[in-house]
């Protein structure tokens, strides 16, 4: 039985940062299971962009912390 798509795409996430190389990465997923390759890559994106969001803040934040 296949995951769930947003497990998918939060697993392929920490291969790379680089936006253009995690689009074909999931573009090719996408081909392999069938899916609407177009709304993969877009929510594959948006969950990648998220994700570094997080971690930017994640360490905004430690380092006012440690600051004081």
């Amino acid at each position: 039985k296949a995951l769930p798509l947003t497990t998918c795409i939060r697993n392929l996430r920490t291969g790379t940062h680089r936006k253009e190389l995690y689009a074909f990465i999931i573009s090719q997923y996408a081909k392999a299971r069938g899916l609407d390759e177009a709304f993969v890559v877009e929510q594959g994106l948006k969950s990648l962009e998220l994700f570094e969001r997080n971690i930017a803040t994640k360490y905004f934040l430690k380092g006012l912390l440690k600051k004081k």
